[in-house]
């Protein structure tokens, strides 16, 4: 029997436990009625406000990446083994400095052979010079056959066309050992190294990235039923959540196609140099799309009971309490979504609940 009493005194317990969790024991208000404050409640400095409905450019938050526009793959031109590297990632370089040396001793000895077959083509040169000179003063003086004569003006024709392909051979060379040492091509920063030293080098196989920080753009994909009312040069806001900034851009390109599998356009916005900006960073951009009419007050007319939402309305007996439901903060202001109506008067400094 004691068990008996002691299970259902223990039941009884848990009963009333779940009603007082679920308040069951409070008084409950009904979230459509009005309170009438009474006097003295309402703050001195209280300021009664007319509701008006406003029209307001619903803004899309389409989500993009940061690029840079000016931004290059480095490679070689030849096949190489890598010297020396001048730079790591992060580095800040100029146009013309040395990012990588690479082997240049068979680009040297190539060089070497190509001047002097540069030489001997001058030396054979100067000697069908002459050797025509000397044709020709014979056949001058009816000493000697036409023939004669035009073979000497073959064999320097010949001379000469070998000095030009000899000098064009050492130019090629020489320029291939310029390939030997890889410059920057731009101004900006480096992303990665993607080789070290000792590596082999192939014509290419990319080296080293590089990116103009200056040059750093958002890149996103909007979808057409937007995309159609954007134009170049139109401004537009930029929302980096990573750094808690919002920037302004311009549009910069329209890539006039469709993606046709997600039916969007590819949007290219330049913004002001940061140097806190990265590519590859996360971006939002606020694209202006439908106009919606909101009811928007104060946030500071916003009182709460508990979760609930209450404004102060003044109506002929007095302010009411009245409950309400908010939406977007646009500001200082929030969205009234349902509990108010335009044309209502509505205290904006909220008076203690």
């Amino acid at each position: 029997m004691n068990k008996l009493v002691m299970a259902v005194v223990a039941i009884v317990l848990l009963l009333l436990t779940i009603a007082l969790m679920s308040g069951a024991f409070r008084e409950k208000v009904d979230p459509t009625d009005t309170v009438t404050l009474e006097t003295g409640q309402v703050p001195v400095n209280a300021e009664v406000i007319s509701l008006e409905e406003r029209v307001q450019p619903f803004m899309e938050e389409v989500p993009g990446t940061l690029k840079a526009r000016d931004a290059t793959l480095v490679s070689a031109r030849i096949l190489a083994r890598v010297n020396r590297i001048a730079v790591r990632a992060g580095d800040t370089v100029n146009t013309g400095d040395l990012l990588l040396q690479l082997d240049e001793k068979d680009l040297k000895s190539r060089a070497a052979q190509a001047s002097e077959q540069v030489n001997a083509a001058v030396a054979r040169l100067e000697n069908a010079r002459s050797q025509y000179d000397r044709v020709k003063e014979l056949y001058d003086n009816k000493l000697i056959a036409r023939a004669e004569l035009d073979q000497a003006k073959a064999n320097l024709d010949t001379s000469q066309a070998d000095s030009t392909r000899a000098r064009q051979a050492l130019n090629e060379a020489e320029v291939l050992l310029g390939f030997a040492r890889i410059e920057s091509p731009i101004s900006g920063r480096v992303i990665d190294r993607l080789v070290e030293e000792g590596d082999m080098a192939s014509p290419g196989t990319p080296l080293l990235s590089l990116y103009n920080p200056a040059t750093v753009r958002v890149e996103a994909r909007v979808r057409e039923g937007l995309a159609v009312g954007l134009s170049t040069r139109q401004a537009l806001e930029v929302v980096v959540p990573s750094l808690n900034r919002t920037l302004q851009g311009v549009i910069e390109e329209i890539v006039p196609a469709a993606d046709p599998a997600s039916r969007s356009f590819l949007v290219k916005v330049g913004i002001h140099y940061d140097a806190d900006l990265k590519p590859g960073m996360f971006a939002r951009l606020l694209v202006p799309g439908r106009e919606e009419s909101l009811i928007l007050v104060p946030e500071t007319a916003i009182g709460r009971v508990g979760q609930v939402e209450v404004v102060w309305v003044m109506e002929a007996d007095g302010p009411l309490r009245r409950f309400v439901k908010t939406g977007r903060q646009l500001g200082s202001e929030v969205e009234v979504v349902s509990g108010l109506a335009s044309g209502e008067q509505l205290l904006v400094a909220a008076p203690r609940i």
